[in-house]
């Protein structure tokens, strides 16, 4: 029989994935949308985060007239935090680590080896891209090797400007995935026109609107006869 102290374990998983989803891919798209993202659609691990996410997080007693169908299984935990924690070492290995060194103080003793970080050499665009009022895409061809652990970014940009303050300062390095869609509220590298913007990009009106974190700064509406090219989001920086 269930105890009615299991119902936390259910929140707890979803809390975790939620939260290490949230920061490998800011922004306001659903923690299955990120995991598939970073892990493809049909991985035995995002299965594993369906079946948390799409049930009912609180485990109870089940009334003899209830349906159980999105109840999930107590039985079924062990296997889906195995994934869970899968997941989360496929995608940062430092990430994993530090976390089972919080949960396990057993753990340096039995893994006295320090674990190998896996280093990518991504472009970095050295024409920091503006977080003003944007910079020439033929200005922004040259770069040169850039070296992180990040394992899902594409390229790096140096922000130049204030506007993004106070999250990205000038001189900041981003790290950026690519894409060609960008989610409402996302800060991403978009290209306008040939000018090349770093911004918070809303998406709920007729045509995207470009919004400055610095106050200072007005939001700008991208003119419906403007060339808008999403070319990623920007997902940490170093």
């Amino acid at each position: 029989m269930q105890h009615d102290n299991d119902a936390s374990y259910p929140n707890m998983g979803r809390r975790l994935i939620e939260g290490f989803t949230s920061f490998k891919m800011p922004g306001t798209k659903d923690i299955l949308s990120k995991a598939i993202a970073l892990d493809g659609d049909n991985t035995t691990r995002v299965r594993a985060i369906t079946r948390l996410v799409q049930n009912q997080s609180h485990l109870r007693l089940v009334g003899a007239h209830e349906g159980v169908e999105n109840i999930l299984d107590i039985r079924q935990l062990p296997e889906i935090f195995e994934k869970l924690l899968d997941f989360i070492k496929a995608h940062d290995h430092v990430h994993y680590e530090t976390l089972v060194r919080q949960v396990d103080p057993g753990f340096e003793e039995e893994h006295p080896e320090v674990p190998t970080i896996t280093e990518r050499t991504i472009p970095l665009y050295n024409l920091s891209v503006s977080a003003g009022f944007g910079n020439p895409m033929d200005t922004y061809e040259s770069s040169e090797p850039y070296t992180t652990t990040n394992q899902i970014a594409d390229f790096a940009v140096k922000i130049s400007g204030d506007s993004m303050e106070p999250q990205y300062s000038s001189g900041d390095i981003v790290l950026v995935k690519a894409q060609k869609t960008l989610e409402n509220a996302q800060i991403g590298i978009v290209e306008v026109d040939g000018e090349v913007f770093c911004k918070k990009v809303i998406t709920t009106g007729k045509t995207p609107l470009l919004i400055s974190l610095n106050k200072d700064y007005p939001p700008h509406e991208v003119a419906e006869s403007a060339h808008f090219n999403p070319m990623g989001i920007v997902i940490s920086k170093e």
